[in-house]
């Protein structure tokens, strides 16, 4: 069975990381700035940006990385790329899971192609989250349950991502 890390960046990635508790044989780890969010997860080891180095010991012998964040903040946006770095440096593969901002958050948006490019350097894949899609997708939803039935379906669909990895069916 393959080792699997997930590192949740910023809000976004750490919300992720929430829903994925449970899964067995995964090391979770959780990246923020804001380190009274960081003191509130249980079981998850923390980093900040003064500990991020210490990630690189958590991944170097393990066979695939996913890095989960979302794309127009601060945190996310900033140290997710550094972290891929880090950690391309090591055997691992390294896949991104990003989600880009709603169409209306233009600050985030113009944030959004420095992002990819930065991230495409230090990961062997890059895969996108749109936050507008859950306009289209839950019309009838609040936001609060938009996004709340996005992220199970995007958990469960992690969750399943990472079993074929371990397993050895996802193609490199």
């Amino acid at each position: 069975m393959n080792k699997i890390t997930i590192i949740g960046v910023g809000g976004a990635g750490i919300n992720t990381i929430l829903n994925l508790k449970k899964l067995k044989n995964c090391n979770l780890l959780a990246f923020n700035t804001d380190k009274e969010r960081l003191k509130s997860l249980k079981n998850i080891k923390t980093f900040t940006p003064e500990t991020i180095d210490l990630i690189k010991k958590e991944v170097s012998d393990g066979s695939t990385t996913f890095i989960l964040n979302g794309i127009g903040g601060k945190t996310g946006t900033i140290y997710a790329p550094k972290i891929a770095s880090i950690i391309n440096k090591t055997s691992t593969k390294v896949i991104a899971i990003s989600t880009t901002p709603f169409n209306l958050e233009k600050k985030r948006v113009e944030k959004v192609d420095d992002f990819i490019k930065e991230m495409k350097k230090h990961s062997n894949q890059l895969i996108l989250r749109s936050n507008q899609e859950l306009v289209t997708k839950y019309p009838n939803y609040s936001m609060k349950e938009a996004f709340e039935t996005a992220d199970k379906e995007f958990s469960d669909k992690l969750k399943l991502f990472i079993s074929n990895e371990c397993k050895g069916n996802f193609p490199n």
